[in-house]
């Protein structure tokens, strides 16, 4: 084979190569931005959906939560480090003056470009949480 077949075979399989992600690329912070709701609620029959925004390393958001006949707003802020997601979410009642139904804090990471996996903690417990992405 000719110098310059090879050197274009090289290059073809150097271009191939290089064109496909890798599985250890970092997920873009972008992702966080979009509407999130968790796989496993942390009260029985709780539901609840919030919309993040990333500005920064500063993520702020809101949503609405029903439970029965209750419902009621989310609002939501946070940071992010890397990978790394911490959110402070409060669920208030939507009548003024009432104290909030549940206030959580969640530290996790954002796995991939739908899914944020973690510890969230609340007054009276806490374990593992994944919130995944719903929309845009």
């Amino acid at each position: 084979m000719k110098p310059i077949r090879w050197l274009l075979l090289a290059s073809t399989i150097v271009a191939t190569a290089c064109s496909c992600s890798s599985s250890t690329d970092p997920i873009p912070l972008s992702a966080l931005n979009g509407q999130w709701t968790p796989n496993n609620p942390e009260v029985p029959g709780l539901s609840y959906q919030f919309t993040l925004v990333l500005v920064d390393t500063h993520l702020t958001g809101s949503g609405q939560w029903s439970v029965g006949s209750q419902s009621g707003s989310v609002a939501v802020t946070g940071s992010t480090t890397d990978n790394a997601v911490s959110l402070d979410l409060t669920l208030g009642h939507d009548s003024p003056g009432t104290l909030p139904f549940l206030i959580e804090h969640f530290d996790g990471q954002l796995k991939s470009s739908s899914a944020l996996t973690g510890t969230v903690t609340f007054s009276g417990g806490g374990g593992q949480q994944t919130y995944r992405k719903t929309g845009s």
